[in-house]
C-alpha cells in the first residue's frame, strides 16, 4: 500500500468534510471513517468487506465475526486483519496512521491527525480529537 503523492492535502480535505458529520452505521462509523481515510490517502479500500453489510451495532458485530472468524470480535480484530503493520506504542504513530482508542463506548478506530499529536475518532456529532498518548496502539499506513 502506497500513499498518493498529495495524500496530506487529500487527508486534510477528508477530515474537514467529517468535522460535524453525524455518526451513521455503515456510512460514518468509526471503522469506515478509518477505512475511508486510508482509501482517500492510498486508493486501497480496507472497508470493502463491510460496506453495505450492516445497519446497526448488532449487524456490525455479526459482520466482524463473519469477516474475521472471531466471535465477539472488535474493530481491533478488523484492523489486525487488514495486513497493515501494527504499531504497539502509540507514541510511534505517524500522521495518517490508523489508531485504536478505548473510550466509554468501547474500542474505536480513528486516524492520526496531520498535527501528529492527536488522533481523530468519529463521534455521535462529528470528530473527536484524542491525544495519541491515550491511544492503545495503531497500524502503519
Amino acid at each position: 500500500m502506497t500513499r498518493k503523492p498529495d495524500w496530506q492535502e487529500l487527508l486534510h480535505a477528508f477530515i474537514d468534510s467529517k468535522q460535524t458529520a453525524a455518526f451513521t452505521w455503515n456510512a460514518n462509523d468509526c471503522a469506515l471513517f478509518a477505512a475511508d481515510a486510508v482509501l482517500t490517502m492510498t486508493g486501497d479500500d480496507l472497508g470493502a468487506d463491510y460496506r453495505g453489510k450492516y445497519t446497526d451495532e448488532a449487524g456490525a458485530t455479526a459482520a466482524i465475526a463473519s469477516n474475521t472468524g472471531i466471535e465477539n470480535g472488535t474493530v481491533e480484530d478488523v484492523a489486525n486483519k487488514t495486513g497493515l503493520e501494527p504499531v504497539t506504542n502509540p507514541l510511534f504513530l505517524q500522521r495518517g496512521d490508523v489508531a485504536l482508542y478505548e473510550g466509554a463506548e468501547g474500542k474505536a478506530l480513528g486516524i492520526v491527525a496531520l498535527n501528529g499529536i492527536h488522533a481523530l475518532f468519529m463521534g455521535q456529532s462529528g470528530l473527536h480529537k484524542i491525544p495519541i498518548r491515550r491511544c492503545l496502539k495503531g497500524w502503519r499506513v
